[in-house]
């Protein structure tokens, strides 16, 4: 119910013909540069990837990363699965995927949102094709439920996502990661160190600087 009284705000998002809604309780679609960067991975991976894919949006909040990957390669036999440790963020990833069905821009059952659960838990042993993560960013505690999808103590969530990933990647599977460098270098430097000990190699990187509650900042996919 308060999912549904707040859901009068829309929000346009890059590389979808249709806003979505996302209410309070749920981080809202706003830094359109993370999902230009996405779109950009996405048609440059295109020609890489097979014509059957099976994809994941994980932590996927609004919905966003999964219906642009739909979007994106609409072209190709798709399944993007949608998961998140958050039953606020899964019941609106499920209205914003039944608004885009309904105004034509995606097929029903294309985009397929979990029970939920902590990281991979919700899709066991199933292997993808092409993993997208947008994770919380910010080095701090979380203190309330929204701030599970904006802070990451100590980098615990992300490291625990990257020794797990290899386990859930096919043979020639990609990873598409973001994250902010407003937490220092070194945070960057050593999440690149490990996803290398996880098994994984930095095949391609995209930035952008982006100016954030005045102050500028670097992304990265």
């Amino acid at each position: 119910r308060q999912l549904q009284e707040t859901l009068t705000p829309e929000y346009a998002v890059f590389g979808l013909d249709h806003p979505l809604v996302a209410p309070e309780a749920v981080l809202q679609p706003r830094k359109q540069d993370v999902y230009e960067l996405m779109q950009e991975a996405l048609l440059a991976l295109a020609a890489a990837t097979p014509a059957q894919i099976e994809a994941l949006d994980m932590g996927c909040g609004s919905g966003a990363l999964a219906l642009l990957i739909a979007t994106t390669w609409r072209e190709k036999e798709l399944a993007v699965w949608a998961t998140d440790i958050l039953p606020e963020a899964l019941a609106t990833t499920r209205l914003n995927v039944d608004r885009l069905v309904a105004r034509g821009e995606i097929a029903a059952g294309i985009v397929r949102v979990t029970d939920g659960g902590d990281l991979y838990a919700p899709v066991g042993d199933r292997r993808f094709d092409l993993v997208a993560f947008n994770p919380p960013w910010a080095n701090a505690p979380a203190r309330t439920r929204l701030e599970v999808a904006r802070y990451d103590w100590q980098q615990r969530t992300v490291l625990r996502f990257l020794a797990e990933t290899p386990a859930h990647l096919s043979v020639s599977g990609h990873l598409l990661l973001f994250y902010s460098d407003n937490a220092g270098e070194r945070v960057v430097a050593s999440l690149h160190a490990h996803a290398s000990d996880a098994g994984l190699r930095l095949q391609r990187a995209w930035s952008r600087r982006i100016r954030v509650a005045r102050k500028w900042e670097y992304i990265y996919l």
